[in-house]
């Protein structure tokens, strides 16, 4: 009777120290978001595992969880109040506009566990995508193609095909991209998006 007690008692608190760890490094994640300058924010992040590419402008309010397995290239916008979960593993290519307030959720709970059992999966974003304001996209949707595109208030949850544009809840198809995109965002927005970060 003893033992069981025992290792009820260890297993608590082990679950409650990796809890503790855990929450502190979702407030730390986000006293960083709030830092003054984006410099200061992407030295923070940086410190904390993300791997961050050049010229990356992330406005404040992110909320970025496990930036351990948080990967984003170069010449990228990250808007205001942006959801960045990196549980499962998230990826985002160079010169992506990800506009505010969008969530992009690599893990969930499983609604069938009778034990509300996590899950996640990792998301792609790949280069040249753009994701406009309020979009979501979940962990199911593992592959943004280059030239991509997700409207606003738009809810997506499978794989993007080839320079297609989506929008509505549940996303569909609503256009195509041009195919000859070649813009680099550190050059045709930096002097305009810079001053306002």
């Amino acid at each position: 009777m003893k033992e069981g007690r025992r290792r009820r008692a260890v297993t608590y608190r082990t679950s409650t120290v990796a809890g503790i760890a855990r929450s502190l490094l979702v407030i730390l994640c986000k006293t960083i978001s709030y830092l003054p300058g984006k410099h200061l924010r992407i030295v923070g992040f940086r410190m904390l595992g993300a791997r961050l590419g050049r010229r990356i402008v992330m406005y404040y309010g992110a909320d970025i969880l496990s930036p351990r397995r948080l990967v984003i290239g170069n010449d990228c916008r990250i808007g205001f109040h942006v959801t960045l979960d990196a549980r499962g593993g998230l990826r985002i290519g160079d010169n992506c506009n990800i506009i505010s307030q969008v969530a992009i959720w690599t893990g969930s709970h499983d609604v069938n566990s009778t034990d509300f059992k996590c899950v996640s999966s990792p998301v792609a974003i790949e280069d040249r995508v753009w994701i406009s304001f309020r979009a979501v996209i979940f962990r199911r949707c593992y592959h943004w193609r280059r030239c991509g595109g997700c409207s606003w208030r738009s809810c997506n949850q499978r794989r993007s095909a080839l320079h297609h544009r989506f929008g509505g809840v549940p996303a569909r198809i609503i256009g195509e991209r041009r195919r000859d995109l070649d813009y680099t965002l550190g050059t045709s927005a930096g002097a305009i998006i810079c001053c306002y970060s």
